[in-house]
Parts: structure tokens; C-alpha cells; sequence
């Protein structure tokens, strides 16, 4: 069955944004480790020209107890989407769990301190889930959006890139590009791809762009999300 979860994680690093109504998060990639969780967000300050905002989020966030480290990758849309690294503790995560109980999560936001999920999972598993989550958070409401939906329902909370472009922005990542110093240039990444660096850049351009459109087209849709009653 499908449902809809809005958790008050009090310990977890999200409740910095409880403090900034502007912006919200995007769980796009996690990898659990044993003491730890990496984790790739997208933020967005959704109202603009509230940069000097944004700036003092991050640094509120990098100074978080449950922060261990903390790295910006890049910025989109003007600066008002970044995309950031997270290494946080992961004694008061929710994500072991999630591992134990054969969840299937659609999609995680962090909003206004929150955290919403868009998840499916069964009903016994759910109720292992609810009593393992309990002690870890202050609370937790389920709507149950019920068993008639389809994935397909849920396309849009996916970022509809190409084969292609996923690939570009993956090697251009995992080759340094989005680093802050010390990244290699298209030219380098380019050979080592076996393509021309005018192929590659704009192959560059067109995944980006698909990103970026998507991503602002999805803010009036966010706009559902942001409401709290469930």
C-alpha cells in the first residue's frame, strides 16, 4: 500500500529548516554506512532574491551536531537550487530501518524541520517500522493513500533524464568536475571519456538544463507538499 509520511525527526539535522520556511530539501542519493549515512541533497530557496538566506542556512547546517562533513557539489537555477554532500551521524537515522523493514521509498523531503515521504510497504512491515520509529522521533502522521495507486502516479517526484545525460553528469561527478578546487576541465575528463570536449560540454549543457527545468517545474507541485495537515 502506498503513504504518505510527515515525521518530526527532533534530533536529525533537517530540523535546521524548521527555521526557514523558504527552503526545502530533496533526498536524491544515500549510502548507508556502519556509523554513518552519505547523503546528496537538493535545497531550494524557493522565494527569490533571498540568497543571503540560503547562505545562512548552510552555514547553521554545517555547524549541526549530526553533521560530520559537509560539501557543496553545485549550484543550479541561479544559485537558488544547490546541491550538497552530507556525511551525518547515523545513530538517530531512520534509514537502518528502513533496510530492515522492505520499505520502498518513492521520495524524501525535508520541509519546515519536517520529513516527508512518499512510500510503499506493506501493512505488517509498516507496523515494525512504526514501532522501531516511535522512540526515535517526536511524531509521526500516516495518511494512507491506498492500494489502487500505481508508480506511475509518482512519475513527476522522478527526474525524467536520459540514459545519456544521467551518465555525462555521473562521470562528470565521480571525476571531480563539481569540486570546489583543484577540478579537472572538460578536456581531461573528455579524454578519459574517449569523446571530443565540444561533445562532452554540450552533452553537459543539455543534462543540466533537463535538471534545472525540471526542478523549478516541480516548485508548484511542492507547493501540495508543503502543507502539513495530513
Amino acid at each position: 500500500m502506498f503513504f504518505k509520511a510527515m515525521i518530526d525527526h527532533s534530533d536529525c539535522w533537517s530540523q535546521v529548516l524548521s527555521g526557514y520556511d523558504n527552503i526545502t530539501g530533496e533526498l536524491m542519493f544515500q549510502n548507508v554506512r556502519e556509523d554513518s549515512i552519505d547523503a546528496t541533497v537538493l535545497f531550494k530557496c524557493i522565494q527569490r532574491g533571498e540568497k543571503k538566506v540560503f547562505q545562512s542556512f548552510f552555514e547553521e547546517l554545517k555547524n549541526h551536531s549530526r553533521i560530520l562533513s559537509f560539501k557543496s557539489t553545485t549550484s543550479l537555477d541561479h544559485g537558488y537550487c544547490r546541491v550538497v554532500r552530507l556525511e551525518a551521524s547515523r545513530d538517530v537515522s531512520f534509514s537502518d530501518l528502513l533496510l530492515r523493514s522492505d520499505t520502498y521509498t518513492i521520495k524524501e523531503f525535508f520541509i519546515k524541520g519536517y520529513e516527508l515521504w512518499y512510500w510503499f510497504v506493506g501493512t505488517s512491515n509498516m507496523n515494525y517500522f512504526l514501532e522501531q520509529v516511535k522512540p526515535r522521533t517526536k511524531s509521526i502522521r500516516i495518511k494512507n493513500l491506498g492500494n489502487s495507486l500505481s508508480l506511475e502516479q509518482f512519475t513527476w517526484l522522478n527526474e525524467p533524464m536520459t540514459p545519456s545525460q544521467e551518465e555525462i553528469l555521473g562521470e562528470l561527478f565521480y571525476n571531480g568536475y563539481f569540486e570546489k578546487s583543484q577540478r579537472p576541465g572538460l578536456r581531461d575528463i573528455s579524454k578519459k571519456m574517449n569523446i571530443s570536449k565540444s561533445s562532452l560540454a554540450r552533452k553537459y549543457r543539455n543534462a543540466i538544463g533537463t535538471l534545472v527545468s525540471n526542478h523549478v517545474a516541480k516548485i508548484k507541485k511542492m507547493d501540495e507538499l508543503l502543507q502539513l495537515d495530513l
